[in-house]
């Protein structure tokens, strides 16, 4: 799958910091992602194919997790990449117990540069053709962490 094929959703509670995730995927050849600033418009959107959902962990009306869940609720097949500036252990092991791919802390320059991996890695190695395949968690954060 190229990245301008993987459909991406953005949802942030900060609007700079959101405009600055989707500008990051934009320039960096995710071209059909969108920005979304409500949890209700995340989830139902979700339920029309998007791969991959990327969260804050501290929403307006909801938490990430709540969002995350209620979108797997509904049987859809996106993945979750958490960015947030959440530094608790455990929010973290919450955050990977639900199945999420990845956590990145939201931290400056680097953060970006850790969530280009995690981009990186999921099209690599687990996007085909015209679909994504089912992720093995524990195999895509292995090959993360080594990235």
């Amino acid at each position: 799958m190229e990245k301008s094929a993987l459909r991406i959703i953005v949802l942030d509670d900060d609007p700079f910091l959101g405009k600055l995730v989707h500008s990051f995927l934009q320039k960096t050849g995710f071209t059909n992602s969108i920005l979304v600033d409500d949890e209700s418009e995340c989830i139902r959107l979700a339920e029309s194919h998007y791969n991959l959902v990327i969260l804050d962990y501290d929403l307006k009306t909801l938490k990430g997790l709540e969002v995350m869940s209620q979108i797997q609720a509904n049987k859809s097949n996106s993945s979750f990449i958490f960015f947030s500036g959440q530094q608790s252990p455990y929010v973290r092991s919450q955050i990977f117990a639900a199945g999420a791919l990845t956590y990145i802390q939201k931290d400056g320059s680097n953060s970006f540069i850790e969530l280009g991996q995690a981009l990186s890695e999921y099209v690599t190695n687990w996007c085909e053709k015209d679909h994504c395949v089912p992720v093995d968690l524990s195999d895509f954060r292995s090959r993360l962490n080594r990235a």
